[in-house]
């Protein structure tokens, strides 16, 4: 049934408005004795399915009501935000950070949602990557204003709490003074910002659509942002790699390695190892074969490896971990075949 929805859904464009799936980022599709099942876990609607390795992460998007959770859960990114959407939330904390060092966003299933400048996606969109994005641009002060749940199902704030509460310890360890918190309201300014427009009609004054909405919101943010902010576009680490490629649908973990040496240097990576607030990988390096499998099969690379060239062949030396890039899928582990991983949550 999943297959039959998410194929008519490809056909008809009645696809979610807000996310895109990457499957290919998902540690069961990628390996079959993986067991995550963490998507699934939080769908109060029971609307994902993925299939066998090799396969897809499936939504029966008849059910699917665009809560975010399953955005929320995976830390490998198989579930983004559309980059329209995305651009439309860091434009608009862009904006409010130029004039206050304060955000404030909302769940689009608040009344506050109505406002342009603090229109946004549902509360449990706000995983630890965008909530550090936010602080690496300058927000001293984060407000999310919640919504009301009666359309997602089931509340999402205890989902929203613990990222909160991760970003806030990370964030005294690079010595900033941030404040996140969550509202039931907020008194908006008098003055409104109407880049957006009437945003619940369309140009004739008739009701628009769900999906005439998403697409004058998509203009409108794209036509406000242009190409030539080097926040979002030019941004890049070591290599001149551009991590922030406009093409990327989601605030990828180069980007959030990049926000979170922007928040405290190489410094704060450290602290946080030593802290516990990320997943430690050990390599035995007595039984590594140096077969670099765990570099292929990680869909975050954090897996380097060092070659030298042996007789006019390139032959593998060394084997590096960034523990910052880990989510802790254990992909790695079940797919080393010496077993010399072991991964420390």
């Amino acid at each position: 049934m999943a297959l039959y929805s998410n194929i008519v859904g490809e056909l008809l464009g009645r696809l979610s408005e807000y996310f895109v799936i990457n499957s290919s980022r998902c540690v069961r599709v990628r390996h079959k004795a993986a067991q995550c099942s963490a998507c699934m876990d939080v769908c109060s609607a029971d609307a994902i399915t993925i299939t066998a390795a090799g396969g897809r992460v499936l939504v029966d998007w008849s059910r699917c009501s665009d809560c975010g959770k399953c955005h929320a859960a995976c830390g490998n990114g198989v579930f983004s935000l559309r980059k329209a959407v995305r651009d439309q939330l860091f434009a608009s904390a862009a904006a409010q950070i130029g004039r206050h060092d304060k955000v404030v966003l909302s769940c689009r299933q608040s009344p506050h949602a109505q406002h342009a400048a603090y229109s946004a996606v549902t509360l449990a969109c706000f995983n630890r990557m965008i909530l550090v994005r936010l602080v690496a641009m300058g927000a001293k002060n984060i407000v999310l204003l919640k919504g009301e749940c009666s359309t997602c199902g089931t509340p999402c704030e205890d989902i929203i709490c613990k990222e909160i509460d991760t970003v806030v310890s990370i964030v005294s360890l690079g010595a900033r003074e941030t404040s996140i918190s969550l509202a039931d309201t907020f008194e908006a300014p008098r003055e409104r910002n109407d880049a957006i427009g009437r945003n619940s009609k369309q140009e004739n004054g008739k009701p628009a659509s769900r999906r005439e909405f998403f697409g004058l919101i998509k203009n409108r943010a794209l036509a406000s942002i242009g190409s030539g902010i080097h926040y979002f576009t030019e941004s890049s680490v070591d290599n001149n790699k551009d991590i922030l490629d406009a093409g990327n649908s989601n605030v990828s973990r180069e980007a959030y390695l990049y926000d979170l040496k922007t928040i405290g240097g190489e410094t704060l990576l450290g602290k946080m190892v030593t802290e516990g607030l990320v997943n430690v990988v050990a390599i035995d390096r007595e039984k590594c074969r140096l077969c670099g499998i765990c570099s292929r099969m990680c869909p975050n690379c954090a897996f380097t490896l060092d070659y030298e060239t042996v007789k006019g062949r390139e032959k593998a030396t060394d084997i590096h971990m960034n523990n910052i890039l880990c989510t802790g899928c254990g992909l790695c582990r079940i797919s080393c075949p010496s077993k010399a991983i072991t991964v420390r949550p």
